[in-house]
């Protein structure tokens, strides 16, 4: 019987490039302001916004317009503090990437409840999918990883 050994495959890596295109098409060079909003702005307001999109001027990375989901009247509420959310904001990128915020309402949290829409994911994704995870051994892990590849591009279409 053969013994088929191969590398172990950082998870992490395979991941990121799996939702690199997402992020950079709404503007973030990387997908951690999303996962760290919640260190950056606190979690009493992490819990009601969450960052949209990242607008800069032509040929221009600094001075931008950052545009946040918000939940209900929180936005007026965020107003009061809008200076201190740039502040923020700008302390995490380590330069002056914000200098206004867009806020827009409609922010929900997906609920364990809510059934979830099964649209067929588009063929040109999944093939981008596949290429990502060729090197990686048929398998448990393979499998998770299409699984969560393909959830990730239905959430960005």
């Amino acid at each position: 019987m053969a013994s088929y050994v191969s590398s172990p495959k950082n998870i992490g890596l395979l991941i990121t490039k799996l939702v690199q295109p997402i992020f950079k098409k709404r503007g973030f060079a990387a997908m951690n302001i999303t996962t760290d909003w919640p260190y950056i702005i606190g979690e009493k307001w992490a819990e009601t916004t969450i960052p949209e999109k990242l607008v800069f001027k032509p040929n221009q990375r600094q001075n931008g317009t950052l545009y946040l989901r918000v939940q209900g009247s929180a936005a007026v509420l965020l107003q009061h503090i809008e200076p201190e959310i740039i502040e923020r904001v700008n302390a995490y990128f380590g330069y002056k990437a914000v200098a206004s915020l867009k806020m827009m309402q409609g922010f929900h949290q997906i609920s364990a409840n809510q059934p979830k829409k099964n649209t067929p994911l588009m063929p040109e994704k999944r093939e981008y999918i596949e290429t990502l995870l060729k090197e990686t051994d048929e398998g448990p892990l393979k499998e998770a990883l299409m699984q969560l590849g393909m959830a990730i591009h239905k959430v960005s279409d």
